[in-house]
């Protein structure tokens, strides 16, 4: 008799609720309802709910599926709500509510140090009041403070209490086409405004210290980071990988060593993830379960366990790969303390709910996408490429776990990692096969080191080993992104890509583990969805036709783009572009378009020229506003100016009648000011690419 296949909702009942939480939390995100909606729909339900359960048990049985359906609405409404109340935008006294046109004056908290960006210095700080209309407001929410390096070092310490006078600018979109979307990154925390601060304008007043554990976690950070900067090299990225390793500290990272990391597809090590908690988890289990005083007390081991887990991860940030693990540890713990064992799938879930809980916008964090979609592609898929028959040796048995958790992991995150990343690596598994386990053996390396500190004898033989560890593996990685063809790169994805892919892993995952058909046309249908998908784009691609101005301080920047090849127009009298420089400035919007960089070229300019194309005529104005031979231009589309041309702008404009006028970034800012003064009335459009991003026009 077969055995009884026992559904995963019913084994697992945290899935049901994680289901109805992610569907409240997707609702509130594009449907911007009332709380008073939500909520009283909340109570609407809860109140028939109660009401049903009065009725006799046979009435309850009859209603089974609309208590069901009525529990279902419950979750999402409260859903709804909690995401509405932790919106800082839903709140009265929200900042962006405020005008914020001019500069005003600001009282401000820091609520973070200084962290040092390439020429700058940032923080994150909480506005307390703001004074307009002659009054000073309470006002709330977070922005980033920008300290410019030309100013030297940077003002405040976290906690200070600052009077300031600054404008308040709106974080925006990619400034150019397939851009990193930074004011989408900041808004998962809250932050949706930054300054520019003027040492000027800057002013402590007072001093209201963070929370003492706040501050012991940052002494015992510090603390850490100066013992490794005691013991290690900067030298060939050791002293980087190392403090990214040990606590996810990443300011001292070479960003090419972290290419390097990323295009054999190995980042996960030197980004603080669960594979580091459960490590030490595994480590503090076996320690505890030796020590006479603890091994027999389970609770007592448990809180043992719990506190030193959640320490760490204080101290590497809480960043939400680790706060998943955090949490799913914590039920792990709580379950054995209780004497329960708990079902994977089931701690799985209600350690997302825990942390959806508590922050709703977790869920577009990428972090925590890619740390669920590696922890159940390991649960699900890895026993499917387990080699039985290679098991009974110890060798073997390890090559083969590590084969088969390396690869389940790498085909549940590869939806995610190629929109993210756009490129696949080759040599993944030979990459992870070898430095997972030499990470593992770093990460307790630099724990001993940090306990014998005192000792500085031994602490510098374990330094001394840890460095030629570190290079050996730097070595090992740049080895391997040599290699011919390491990387598949340029791979274009969007969001339906990613969902055709998920739903072509699940079911034919599904298929291969629970043997019903079913599954296998899901698969099927989620595999000539992509397919589908990649032909309609590659068919709009080789139709396009496109112009872009692209948003580069101090510098002209033009592409038109016709099906998928690109022809750059750039003036290199102010920048020294060559080819790779334009490659790298390019990449993500010929990505983005579809553009094959092997069809793409360029040639530069430094004077007044027109460019025609089929379908539009472009003007290039960059020396001086001449009169003589306007008329020989005959209609133009695009009148571009670029490095601030001297004359009259008005005047030409109305005698050439352009239909666009584009002014982009390689002119000077006060020149923006005048034009814009001079063109005010005139019934024409325009496009300032340094204040709006990137010039985009189809024809």
């Amino acid at each position: 008799m077969p055995p009884i296949r026992i559904p995963i909702w019913k084994k697992a009942p945290f899935l049901r609720i994680l289901l109805c939480w992610i569907t409240g939390i997707l609702v509130a995100k594009h449907v911007h309802l009332p709380f008073s909606i939500s909520f009283i729909s909340f109570i609407v339900f809860l109140g028939i709910s109660i009401c049903i359960s009065f009725l006799s048990p046979w009435y309850r049985w009859k209603l089974r599926w609309v208590v069901n359906a009525l529990t279902a609405c419950q979750l999402i409404t409260l859903s709804i709500s909690v995401f509405q109340l932790q919106d800082i935008r839903n709140h009265r006294n929200w900042i962006g509510n405020e005008r914020l046109e001019d500069s005003v004056w600001l009282q401000i908290k820091l609520e973070s140090e200084w962290q040092s960006k390439s020429t700058r210095s940032i923080t994150q700080a909480q506005c307390l009041r703001i004074f307009q209309d002659n009054i000073w407001k309470e006002t709330g929410g977070s922005i980033q403070l920008i300290w410019s390096d030309k100013n030297g070092k940077p003002m405040g310490v976290w906690g200070d209490v600052v009077l300031m006078r600054a404008k308040l600018e709106v974080l925006k979109p990619p400034a150019n086409p397939g851009g990193f979307d930074f004011a989408r990154y900041s808004a998962l925390s809250g932050i949706y405004h930054q300054i520019k601060v003027d040492e000027n304008y800057f002013t402590r007043i007072a001093h209201d210290p963070p929370p003492f554990w706040q501050r012991w976690i940052s002494n015992w950070r510090d603390d850490l980071l100066r013992t490794l900067r005691k013991y290690l090299t900067p030298k060939e990225g050791v002293l980087g990988i190392a403090e990214a390793l040990l606590i996810g500290y990443k300011a001292d990272l070479d960003p090419a060593w972290t290419a390097s990391y990323q295009q054999t597809g190995i980042v996960h090590i030197i980004a603080i993830s669960g594979l580091h908690l459960g490590l030490i988890y595994l480590v503090l289990g076996w320690l505890l379960d030796r020590l006479p005083v603890i091994q027999h007390k389970p609770v007592m081991k448990s809180i043992v366990i719990l506190l030193l887990l959640w320490i760490f991860t204080a101290i590497t940030g809480a960043s939400a790969s680790v706060l998943r693990s955090a949490v799913m540890f914590s039920c792990l713990l709580f379950g054995k303390a209780l004497g329960k064992q708990g079902n994977s799938a089931n701690t799985l879930a209600a350690s997302a709910c825990l942390l959806l809980m508590f922050n709703p916008m977790l869920l577009w964090d990428l972090g925590f996408q890619l740390s669920y979609a590696a922890i159940i592609g390991i649960g699900w898929l890895q026993p499917m490429f387990v080699i039985q028959s290679i098991e009974r040796w110890k060798i073997g048995k390890w090559v083969s776990d590590g084969v088969a958790v390396t690869l389940a992991a790498q085909i549940m995150t590869l939806p995610i990692t190629l929109s993210l990343f756009h490129q696949f690596p080759t040599y993944f598994l030979i990459s992870n096969l070898v430095a997972v386990p030499w990470s593992t053996f770093l990460l307790f390396g630099e724990i001993g080191l940090i306990l014998l500190a005192p000792f500085p004898l031994l602490a510098n033989g374990i330094a001394d080993l840890l460095e030629m560890n570190i290079r050996w593996l730097n070595r090992f990685v740049r080895a391997i992104e040599q290699w011919p063809a390491s990387s598949i790169t340029e791979i274009p994805a969007d969001g339906w890509s990613t969902l055709f892919l998920f739903v072509c892993i699940v079911g034919f995952a599904s298929w291969r583990s629970r043997g019903r058909n079913i599954y296998a046309y899901i698969g099927i249908l989620g595999m000539f969805g992509w397919m589908g998908w990649y032909g309609i784009s590659a068919t709009l691609a080789t139709n396009q036709r496109k112009l872009v101005v692209y948003k580069i301080s101090g510098a002209s920047l033009v592409e038109i783009i016709a099906g998928r090849s690109g022809w750059i127009w750039t003036d290199t009298s102010q920048l020294n572009f060559n080819s790779s420089v334009l490659f790298r400035m390019t990449k993500e919007s010929h990505i983005h378009h579809w553009v094959n960089h092997e069809t793409w070229n360029y040639f530069s300019d430094t004077k007044n020229k027109s460019v025609n194309t089929p379908g539009l005529n472009i003007l290039r104005i960059s020396d001086q506003f001449l009169f003589e031979g306007i008329d020989s231009f005959g209609s133009v589309d695009v009148l571009l100016i670029s490095n601030s041309p001297k004359g009259s702008i008005r005047d030409f404009v109305l005698k050439l009648k352009p239909k666009w006028v584009v002014v982009d970034a390689s002119n000077k800012k006060w020149k923006l000011v005048t034009w814009k003064q001079e063109l005010e009335g005139l019934p024409l459009r325009r496009h300032f690419v340094y204040e709006n991003g990137a010039f985009q026009l189809n024809f």
